[in-house]
């Protein structure tokens, strides 16, 4: 391997940083396998680390402490006080950025969207005057999903600081949610398939008639509210009370949901069991019947997205129902229900239809293991953008 590689990644350190990690991990191992020798700058609680990636592919990655920077300590007392110590944040981000440049000496940077600021600006537009500099939005279209979370000041700033380096950039790849106005440099996002184990439905539970798996950072727009309305509806209808709603994961809508489970009598039916990982996790996607994906998407203002949890759970092999159009999934997809994207609970009767449908193909989980294998892995989504980042040091070499 001689073209060297530098990642920079910058999201929040908290539970919603695990997915956005085993993202960042997976496309660290795409650029491995495809020749690059790949170093890596990550936040670990609140300080910047760099990390090497294994290049024997043994392990995920290998820390290497050429330099640690207290760049992403939260600030706290005084609004005088916090812009201070703002400044000197962001001034040791760019200290610590620069040092890894004339350390690792790459030859390609990758940057995953991070939040603007003017000393940031001055390095990204220095450093792509020198090295070719790729830009990921994790999310394409940005602006809506910015505005709703930052608000439009925060907006207006950004969108003016990312105009000041969009010309310095030899590529901006966009993490599409639909296949609308697609260029080169789009992407779906994808999983490292190699990483998920595949479940077993061998031991699914028999004496419970649907058993279902959400497993999230709970947030609003998850919409699991709406499922939990529908267990009620259907229980009332019914009778019967032989569905359970396993929710695996932690977040700020868990509170609201626990408290509306408890005013519904839901205790039996619906079981929180916070974050799980590893075998526990795998033990219950094992029992479970099917796996629920995000219900309230249009509560973002969205029609379409590009799930990861979605593409874990085909990976897995376990059938699933979301409420949004999703690009890799054809509205044919045998092991997908698709229900309305609006404020209605979910009707059970139709979820317990497509569970007996799905499960019935006995050969389910490995159908969607090989679609998974063929479609959803990294390896595949990425091998456009390896094509052109090669095509830019091989013109760079030319010259």
């Amino acid at each position: 391997m001689n073209k060297r590689l530098l990642y920079i990644a910058f999201f929040r350190e908290d539970s919603e940083s695990v997915g956005f990690k085993n993202k960042v991990y997976a496309q660290c191992r795409v650029f491995r396998n495809s020749g690059f020798e790949v170093s890596l700058v990550l936040p670990r609680y609140d300080r910047l680390v760099l990390y090497k990636i294994d290049p024997e592919g043994k392990g995920d990655v290998e820390r290497e402490y050429i330099h640690s920077s207290n760049a992403v300590h939260r600030t706290t007392g005084s609004k005088l006080r916090s812009l201070i110590r703002k400044v000197r944040r962001f001034r040791e981000i760019v200290l610590f950025l620069s040092e890894v440049v004339r350390n690792i000496n790459p030859d390609v940077i990758y940057m995953r969207r991070p939040r603007l600021f003017r000393s940031l600006v001055r390095f990204i537009r220095y450093t792509s005057k020198h090295i070719p500099t790729l830009y990921e939005f994790p999310t394409w279209p940005w602006e809506k999903e910015f505005i709703r979370t930052e608000g439009i000041l925060s907006f207006i700033y950004e969108f003016m600081c990312f105009m000041m380096i969009k010309n310095s950039l030899s590529g901006i790849v966009k993490i599409q949610t639909d296949r609308r106005h697609e260029d080169r440099l789009s992407l779906h996002n994808g999983v490292d398939v190699s990483k998920i184990p595949v479940r077993s439905s061998k031991i699914l539970q028999k004496n419970v008639d649907l058993q279902i798996l959400g497993v999230a950072t709970l947030a609003k727009w998850h919409g699991y509210d709406r499922l939990i309305e529908g267990i009620r509806n259907y229980i009332d209808i019914t009778g019967k009370d032989n569905v359970v709603f396993h929710v695996v994961g932690d977040g700020a809508e868990r509170p609201f949901l626990e408290e509306r489970v408890k005013e519904l009598h839901l205790e039996k039916s619906v079981i929180f069991h916070g974050v799980k990982t590893g075998k526990e996790l795998d033990e219950l996607f094992d029992k479970c019947h099917i796996a629920v994906g995000s219900l309230g998407i249009h509560r973002k203002g969205l029609t379409q997205t590009s799930e990861l949890k979605l593409r874990e759970y085909c990976a897995r092999g376990i059938p699933f129902i979301c409420s949004s159009a999703d690009a890799d999934f054809p509205s044919d997809f045998p092991f997908q229900l698709k229900v309305p994207a609006d404020e209605r609970p979910i009707d059970l009767n139709i979820v317990s239809s497509f569970a007996d449908r799905a499960l019935s193909d006995t050969e389910h989980s490995v159908k969607m293991r090989e679609y998974a294998e063929e479609n959803l892995d990294w390896s595949i989504k990425m091998k456009k953008l390896i094509d052109f980042m090669n095509e830019i040091l091989e013109s760079k070499v030319r010259r």
